[in-house]
This record gives structure tokens, sequence and C-alpha cells, in this order.
């Protein structure tokens, strides 16, 4: 009960472990809404009753009668959008489509909105999609066994898996053996929103391997305290605190997997149904195509969640047991950090052909990642002799558990606090002394570049930014239009360019190529013709030249489309910046050597300049990586050439005020991007500068620019006029000067912040 006590009584400690279930249960409502609005909100319960409904309905229906109905249904909501439009049923009149609309009262009144009907038929379109996918797999999953069992045996007589003693033999074998146990199993029609977006949520994964790391390092912390030697000299100061301290582990995986994962559950199929289905069999699910086991839903739920509590028990073991031997509290967790990296690098890059596979899937992240275990199906090969991923993951787990946890409690029993140094840590000295070498030959600035980059992680910031940066990249094409008039669009793409004399003889050319009788393509080419006229006559009246653009890459990149995705990647860049700055002064406080700094030659304009040099750099390196990704991307995809027509030829952006080629506006976007990350990190700046732990620095700068960041990604605009975001993600700034020109003024307030920032952090550190 003292160890409980000890490790809860730290109000940080304490605050941020109630904090995690809560981050975790919001963030999942968050993922199921797509908002944190009330209307958001309601717009998720309507959508929810109407999927429940038509499963119920769907329910008293076999796979195809449901899906011939489910495809009937679609077509039709399909016909009253393109009417919406103005596509088709050109000859239909607002009577007959709301007589189309008869079991649909709400789009009736409707009718004569064509926005706000296209908008409404979204959420039937939804279910109807998803529903279809789901039936078309109930119909084809009885034929998708049966091909594994053809396959297994034609392959089998081949020259190439013929071989008995091959792996390949063996693994065909080994495939046809474990679906043929499920033969027999029925799928069926249900509601498995619930449980798909449960499963789907990974975060809750990574939140439970913080929660496991915040523990473990309160294991180790009377290192830090340096009461390693007095506790240890107590007469249950061994073995039995270590007892001790593994019954803490497995209580707290018992205790958060609930919080984590059981909590979510419950929402789940609260919100999203599914709790009176949980008795089909677990193939019923889409996502468990490949899983070869026999289990209703209902008990490969239990299954898992005690597979969770094992191994998050094996997680926390195996991370106190290697950091248990590290004398060195800051050391060890440098270590984590690596092992967490090569780790997550291993599982995440590894193809799965290659013969070093073995580490990618018997790996720590798989048991992070326990549910892949199930929805991925993966012989291993081991010696010749195919392993099933999940097979092989869970039959090893009681043998590492039982080696871990005697690893640890042997290291808690029989490890000195000095003397009987470990082998890392004797790695480590010797490491340093090589590293002294180089280290007392840098300059002020080098010393201040590897504080920043190594000390502080800011180098760990930037390889984590760089990996996932290539996911953060958004080209999504969302013209409705395109979908409708494929050769519109075609022809658009081929004639981009000026539209001068020679777009004219383009058109012509075209039109003498084209078959006669072909209408969709005389329409296309006569919707160009006026699309040339309306730039002509638009830039003739702002004295600019026209061009005919494909409008979406631009829309997609620098629109409102995007919109939410710009205010996530700003909110990455701003905390990477922010985090990587404050330890530019809070890092000497805490070490408590400002003064003596301060005092030697150069130490205080001399190093502040260069503090100054290093916030800049992180604000630039990060902006590159972001920011220089996406431009990379989008000049694979689209014609440089077209960076030279001015901006005002891109619909978005035809009030502009300033005559600008695109190439400009996207020098202009990047540029403003750029300043304000240097702002940014001019705050993270002043902020290390008043505060005397870098923990506390942490807290202070996720609480004054991260929280608000957070609230504004999830919805509450009202937070853009505190958060620099928007002037991060800089284009719907932008997009805003020509009809409300006084936005400006919130990136020269801001940037007037930044700079103030910086004169009271040179005020603090120079005078």
């Amino acid at each position: 009960m003292g160890e409980w006590k000890r490790i809860l009584s730290n109000p940080r400690r304490l605050a941020l472990l109630l904090a995690i279930p809560l981050v975790c249960i919001g963030l999942f409502l968050y993922d199921c809404t797509g908002s944190i609005h009330l209307s958001s909100w309601q717009e998720m319960t309507e959508k929810n009753e109407f999927y429940k409904e038509l499963v119920a309905k769907m329910e008293g229906l076999g796979p195809e009668e449901a899906g011939a109905y489910l495809t009937e249904q679609s077509d039709l909501l399909s016909s009253v959008t393109l009417w919406a439009v103005g596509w088709e049923l050109e000859d239909a009149t607002a009577e007959d489509v709301a007589e189309m609309l008869a079991d649909y009262p709400d789009l009736r009144a409707l009718v004569n909105a064509p926005d706000e009907l296209r908008a409404g038929t979204r959420k039937y379109q939804e279910a109807y999609s998803e529903l279809g996918e789901l039936m078309q797999y109930l119909i084809d999953y009885p034929g998708y066994l049966e091909q594994i069992q053809k396959q297994a045996e034609t392959q089998s007589q081949t020259t190439i898996f013929g071989d008995p003693n091959s792996f390949s033999y063996r693994n065909l074998q080994k495939t046809a053996g474990e679906f043929r146990s499920i033969q027999g199993i029925t799928v069926e029609i249900g509601n498995n929103r619930g449980v798909e977006s449960w499963i789907a949520f990974e975060l809750a994964d990574y939140l439970y391997v913080v929660v496991l790391i915040v523990f473990v390092l309160a294991f180790l912390e009377e290192r830090k305290k340096g009461l390693w030697s007095t506790i240890r000299s107590c007469p249950k100061g061994r073995m039995r605190l270590g007892w001790t301290r593994a019954g803490i582990m497995l209580a707290v995986c018992a205790v958060y997997t609930i919080l984590l994962y059981g909590v979510n559950l419950v929402l789940a199929l609260t919100l999203e149904g599914g709790w009176e289905g949980l008795d089909r069999s677990l193939q019923s699910l889409m996502s468990f195509k490949t899983c070869p086991i026999e289990s209703s839903i209902g008990g490969w739920i239990m299954q898992y969640l005690l597979v969770k509590v094992a191994s998050g028990f094996l997680i926390g073991i195996l991370l106190w047991c290697v950091l248990g031997w590290i004398s060195n509290i800051q050391f060890s967790v440098t270590v984590l950090g690596g092992i967490l990296i090569v780790e997550y690098v291993l599982f995440a890059t590894l193809p799965v052909q290659s013969i070093l596979n073995p580490l990618k899937y018997f790996n720590l992240f798989s048991y992070i990642q326990t549910s892949k275990l199930y929805t991925q199906y993966l012989n291993i090969d081991l010696f010749g002799f195919p392993f099933g991923i999940r097979t092989l993951a869970l039959w090893a787990l009681p043998f590492l558990l039982a080696l871990f946890l005697g690893g640890a409690l042997w290291v808690q029993r029989n490890r000195y606090p000095s003397g009987n140094r470990d082998w890392l840590s004797k790695l480590a000295h010797i490491v340093n002394r090589v590293l002294d070498v180089g280290r007392r030959r840098l300059s002020i600035g080098g010393m201040e570049a590897y504080k920043t980059l190594l000390l502080e992680w800011g180098a760990l910031l930037l390889i984590v930014l760089y990996v996932f940066a290539g996911d953060l990249t958004y080209f999504t094409y969302r013209s409705e239009s395109s979908i409708y008039d494929m050769w519109y669009q075609a022809y658009l793409k081929d004639a981009e360019g000026p539209a001068d004399s020679g777009m004219d003889d383009y058109i012509a050319n075209a039109r003498a190529l084209a078959d006669p009788g072909d209408g969709e393509i005389a329409g296309a080419l006569s919707q160009l013709e006026a699309r040339v006229q309306e730039l002509r006559t638009r830039a003739e009246e702002g004295g600019y030249d026209p061009w005919l653009i494909q409008q979406d890459p631009y829309r997609n990149l620098y629109g409102d489309w995007p919109q939410e995705v710009q205010r996530r990647n700003a909110t990455l860049a701003l905390l990477i910046v922010v985090l990587g700055s404050v330890g530019l002064f809070a890092y000497e406080r805490q070490a408590g050597v400002v003064y003596m700094l301060r005092s030697v030659k150069r130490g205080r304009r001399g190093v502040f300049r260069r503090k100054t040099v290093m916030a800049v750099l992180m604000a630039l390196a990060t902006g590159a990586i972001l920011y220089g990704n996406e431009i990379a991307v989008f000049l694979e995809e689209f014609q440089p050439s077209v960076l030279a027509a001015p901006v005002q030829n891109l619909d978005f952006l035809q009030d502009f005020p300033l005559k600008v080629s695109i190439g400009g506006y996207m020098a202009l976007t990047y540029g403003m991007r750029t300043l304000m990350l240097v702002f940014a990190a001019f705050v993270g700046m002043y902020i290390g500068s008043r505060t005397n732990r870098m923990e506390s620095a942490y807290m202070l700068a996720l609480g004054i620019l991260g929280v608000p960041a957070l609230l504004l990604i999830l919805g509450l605009d009202v937070f853009g006029w505190v958060s620099p975001v928007i002037l991060i993600s800089v284009s719907q700034l932008l997009n805003l000067v020509a009809s409300q020109p006084i936005v400006i003024l919130s990136w020269i307030l801001w940037a007037a912040l930044g700079v103030l920032a910086w004169f009271l952090s040179r005020k603090y550190w120079v005078r």
C-alpha cells in the first residue's frame, strides 16, 4: 500500500494518469463524430439511427436480396443528386423528384434547395455504401474459403510449390488446414459499426504504453532522488518490494485495459450499435476476413481484453527489466527512447518478404498493436517451417513473461546502487569518453546545437516528423464535376496553359478529331470553350493574363477543403518547434549554471545570439521537412510551368489583392508559414526562460500553445483567435484577405508577440 501511495502522491503524475483515460475517451468520441460541435454529435446520432434501422431491415433478407435493395436505393439517391446539380433527369420536375423520394420525407422537403438536398443524401448514401460492401463480403466469403483450399491443392502440384520439404509447400498446407477448420461457420448480417470503429482506434494502444512508461519510471524514481541505497538496505527493500511492484504493474494493466479499451467499447456499441450481434461468428466482421479462429464476436472481445492485459504486463516488465540495469535515470530514458524507436522502425518499415521479417512481427509493437495479430494472417519462415504471427506471439507470451519477470526481480534483488556497474553504463562511459574528445572542441554554437538536438531530444522530434511527413500530405480530389464529366477533365488537363489564340486552335482541332455523334465529347468541348471565355472575361476585368488551369489540385492544397488537415499539420509543426525551443533557456536553469555561463567571456550576447540561431534553425528544419515534402509531391504530380500563371486564375483566389503568380502565391504562403514558426520558436524561448525545470517548461508550453491548438482542430473555431495554428497554416488567412482585409491584423499581432518574446528573452539573458 505504501508503494501505491508513493506513486500516486505525486500531483503531476496523478494528474497525467487521470488525464490519459479522459483524453482517450475524448479522442475516440471525436473520431466517431469528426468534431466536438453539438451539430456534429446530432448528425452522428441521426446517421447511426438510420444505419441501425437499415441493418434491422436487412437481417430479414438474404445477402443477395439485401444487396439488390441497397443498390437500388443508392442508384435512386445518386440520380436525385445528379438532378440537383443539373447533370441528369433534365426533364424531371421537382414534383417528379419528390415522388421518387416518397420514402425519404426529410429529403422531399429539400427538393427546392439543391445544395441542401445533395448534402442530405450523404447520410443515406454512406449507409447504403457501407452495408452494400458488407453484403458483397458476406456473399463472397464462402467462395473465399473454398478458393484457399483450391489454391493449396493446385499450387502444391507445381514445381515451385511442390517440394514437401520447402517452406512454400508447408505454408500452403498450413494455411489450407487452418482455414479448413472454419469452413462450416456462418457469416451473418449485423451491425458491425461499433466493433469495427473500436478496433480501428489505434491511439489507445499508444496511450496504454505511455501509462506503462509512467509507472516504470516511477519504480526507478528513488535513483533520481538519491534514495536507492537507503531503500535497498531496508528489510523489505529488495525482493518483497520487487514482487509488490510486479503486482502493481499487473493491476495497472488490468485497470487501464478497462479504462482505455473497455469504456471505448461500451461507448462504441452504445452509440453505433452492435450489442445484439455479439453472438455472431467473428468472421462476420470484415476486418477478420483472414482470421482462422472459430469464435463469436463477444468471445473474441473477452479473449482480446485478456491478451491486452498480458501484453501490457509484458511490455511493462520488459521495460522495467531493461531500465533496472541502468543506474543513471536520465540515461535510462535515452535507452528507453532508443528501444522504442528501433522496434517501431523494424515493425513499420521491414517488408513482409524480408528475410528479417521475424524482427518485424516478433516485436514489441506486435504486443502494442495486438489487434493486428488477429486481423492480419501471415506465416513467417523460421528454419524452413511456417509459424503464424499470432500463434508465435501468443505462445511466446507466457515464456517471455516468466523470463523478464524473473530478470526484473533478479535486478531488484541483486543490483547494487554502486559497484557492479551494468554493461550499458560501462558502454555509456566509454562512449562519453570518446564523445568528450569532440565535445571539448565544440564552439559555443556547436555546444548549443549539441544540447538542443541531442540532450533535449530536438533531433528525435525532427526524425519523428520526417518519418511521418509522407502521411501528412493531402492530395484528395473532391471535385464533384470531375466525377460526372471525365471527358471535360481529360481535355482540361491536356489543354492546361495560357488561354490565348493557341487555346482556340486546340479546341478547334479537338472538335475536328472527335466523333460528331458523341454527345459527351461535344458537351465537354463546349464546356471547355465556355470556361476559356469565362477566364478571358474575368482576366480582362482584373488586368491579368488568362490561363486555363486545373482548379482541384490547388484548392486541395490551399483552399477550404483541406482546412482540417492544414490545421493538424500546423499544430504538429507548432508543437515540435516550441518543444525544441523551450530548453534553450530551461535546460541551463534546471542545471543551475545560468550565472556561471553569463559570467564568462561571450556568455551573454554571444550565447544569446547562438540560442536565437538554434531557435530559427529548429523552425526552418520543421518547415522544410513538413512543407518541403508537400511541395515535392505537388511538383511531381503537376506541371511546374503553370506556376507562372497569375494566381487570380484560380477561382477561389480570383479576388486576391496582390498581382502575383501561382508560384509567387506559394512562396508567400510558405514564407509566412516559416516566419510564424520562427515567432513561435521565440515564444518557446521565452517560456523556457521563465521556468526552472524542463518538465515545467514543456507543460507550460503545451498548456499555452498546445491546448488551444487541440481545441481548434477539434472544431472550436473561437480558439483561432488565441492560437497561431491558423496563422501557421496561413491558407485560410490569405483566402479571406480580399473580403476581410482586417484578418491580416491577427498575423501582425502574433508576429509582434514573437518579437516581444524574443526581446524579453534577450533582456533576461543579457541584462
